[in-house]
């Protein structure tokens, strides 16, 4: 079985783009164009479908919102990725100047069933200026007579001193059924690497932050790993269009129990051409 988990970044945050809170006010609100926006989700399109994994985990993926011209990415993807099942979490984000309705996408080859498990919200809303409930999806799958859980997550990002993002993943671990084999994947906005890996830290990586010990401490106990590909960064800062200066590091990554068999975890390296985010493969038996 192969998965493929990437951060689409509302297909918003090609290389030509930039964001005013990854800027600390530098940055633009808006992509740069309705063209570009649509010319990304064409060439995300384009690798997920070559790439032919049988389940993909998406992050930032909207139905209609103005955060990306109103281009209904949901729709374009389950229209050109017909033989896939899905699953859409897609809370609406009160943000000071609309609503997002926007979230996270599971698609699959094979039946399966989900549920959500209701994540911790910022206490005063994100930057006092946005408020986006989080959940993740928990999806059960038969595999070889066996039943596994693949959960897809994408947690806080600019949450102060990184309380809500850490309480977030605790909050779902602790809802893990532990005698299920599990894989969750996605975008954790957490690095499990030294943060000066890829490039050194600066000014416009203060959102960034390592897994904290009491995480680490809890995956041990439930037998469960951190699994990524220590080679290439998975994200890159928003500050300014990418011109390989960005800073970078990998926050997108797989946690696994130990019963799999894992074959290959891999980050396809994009340059950031279509998202500030690079997708991320696991191969795995179970």
């Amino acid at each position: 079985m192969r998965i493929i988990s990437w951060n689409l970044g509302y297909a918003g945050l090609g290389k030509n783009n930039s964001f005013f809170f990854d800027g600390k006010g530098e940055g633009r609100i808006l992509p740069v164009s309705k063209k570009d926006v649509i010319s990304s989700l064409d060439n995300q399109i384009k690798f997920l479908i070559k790439s032919d994994p049988d389940i993909i985990l998406l992050q930032e993926v909207t139905s209609s919102s103005i955060i990306n011209y109103k281009v209904p990415m949901l729709d374009i993807i389950l229209h050109r990725m017909k033989k896939y099942k899905y699953s859409y979490f897609h809370p609406t984000t009160d943000i000071f100047f609309s609503k997002i309705v926007h979230g996270d996408l599971v698609l699959s080859k094979k039946e399966f069933k989900c549920n959500l498990v209701n994540l911790p919200m910022e206490a005063k809303g994100l930057s006092k200026l946005i408020k986006q409930k989080y959940a993740a999806i928990v999806c059960d799958f038969l595999l070889n007579n066996k039943h596994i859980s693949i959960i897809n997550t994408h947690l806080s990002a600019f949450d102060p001193n990184s309380t809500t993002r850490h309480d977030q993943l605790l909050t779902l671990i602790d809802n893990i059924n532990s005698k299920q084999p599990t894989i969750i994947g996605g975008d954790f906005n957490m690095s499990p690497v030294s943060l000066n890996l890829f490039t050194n830290q600066n000014h416009y990586s203060f959102w960034v932050s390592n897994i904290s010990n009491a995480i680490l401490d809890q995956l041990k106990n439930r037998g469960m790993k951190i699994l990524f590909d220590s080679s290439s960064p998975t994200v890159r800062t928003n500050e300014k269009p990418y011109d390989k200066t960005n800073y970078k590091t990998i926050t997108d990554f797989f946690i696994y129990s130990k019963k799999f068999k894992i074959n290959i975890v891999k980050t396809y390296d994009l340059d950031f051409l279509y998202s500030d985010h690079n997708p991320i493969l696991l191969s795995f038996e179970i």
